[in-house]
C-alpha cells in the first residue's frame, strides 16, 4: 500500500462498518489498523477507534 497522506472522511467509518456487518472481520481489521495509524497527520482518524471493539 502506498503511504500517501489523505484526509479523513466519514465514508471510511461506513466502509469498515459494512465489512463488520458482512462478517469480513479480517478486512475490517486491516483497514481499521491502517487508517488509525494515520492519526499522526490527521487527528480525525481517531474517530475510528470506537470500531476496534467490534472487530475483536
Amino acid at each position: 500500500m502506498i503511504n500517501e497522506n489523505f484526509k479523513y472522511h466519514n465514508n471510511f467509518k461506513q466502509a469498515i462498518e459494512a465489512f463488520i456487518i458482512n462478517e469480513d472481520i479480517e478486512r475490517a481489521k486491516f483497514w481499521l489498523t491502517n487508517l488509525i495509524q494515520r492519526q499522526s497527520y490527521d487527528k480525525k482518524f481517531k474517530k475510528l477507534a470506537v470500531l476496534e471493539k467490534k472487530v475483536q
